[in-house]
């Protein structure tokens, strides 16, 4: 009677344990499989366009840079220009590659005169004449500058192309008359871009048939110079 008993016992409790292991499998069946985030994830389209933007943003920016040195790089160089004509223009790049000036200069007149009158009186030639020179310069540059920083002429006697090396050339004798829109002013005024000034250099030195008139040579320190040969003919 009584092992019928625990046999009883025995089979009721692994009807139990069964019944109790298939709702466990029902449950397990009805659950949906979690995302693999490592392998079966979708990418994040809204990350992945920010992404994008910021690599074009930077992309534009470098390409931004490349054209700024660009343009830097390919700035417009005016080459020194000799034996030009009386009359014609010339550019002259006073200073240097960092820090210059550019002017345009346009010889307009060259005479012999006798006498120069200045603030000290009534000036007459030590040497054999004065040579009075008449110059148009306009400030071809971006910002406004100091005449006192531009390159004077020098005039010298000339007898010929084979006499350049050993020209002595020289400054005006006395100061320069400069003068803008009628009005007088003085070296260290400033003309701005766009800006012309009328400039007289008188010269007291040898009598010669032809003159050597220049802004800067390769001995000075200038980024650009302009040279112009003057004949007889160009003397009223």
């Amino acid at each position: 009677m009584v092992k019928i008993k625990r046999l009883s016992m025995i089979i009721i409790t692994l009807f139990s344990l069964s019944l109790l292991l298939a709702a466990c499998s029902d449950s397990n069946d009805n659950e949906e499989p979690e995302e693999n985030t490592e392998i079966g994830e979708e990418p994040n389209t809204d990350e992945n366009s920010q992404d994008e933007n910021v690599e074009d943003e930077n992309t534009e920016d470098a390409n931004s840079e490349d054209e700024t040195e660009g343009d830097d790089g390919s700035e417009e160089t005016v080459d020194h220009q000799t034996g030009l004509k009386f009359g014609e223009t010339g550019t002259v790049i006073s200073g240097d590659v960092s820090e210059n000036y550019q002017m345009e200069v346009t010889p307009e007149s060259i005479e012999f005169i006798d006498e120069y009158e200045d603030e000290n009186g009534v000036q007459e030639a030590w040497e054999e004449v004065l040579v009075k020179y008449t110059a148009k310069i306009k400030n071809t540059g971006d910002e406004a500058y100091s005449l006192s920083n531009i390159m004077l002429p020098s005039l010298a006697p000339y007898a010929g192309e084979e006499d350049t090396a050993s020209l002595n050339h020289q400054l005006s004798t006395f100061d320069e008359e400069i003068t803008k829109d009628g009005q007088e002013i003085t070296i260290d005024d400033e003309i701005a871009p766009g800006e012309e000034v009328t400039m007289v250099s008188v010269y007291d030195t040898k009598k010669s048939d032809e003159y050597h008139l220049i802004y800067g040579s390769e001995t000075d320190q200038i980024v650009t110079y302009a040279q112009w040969e003057i004949t007889q003919t160009d003397f009223k």
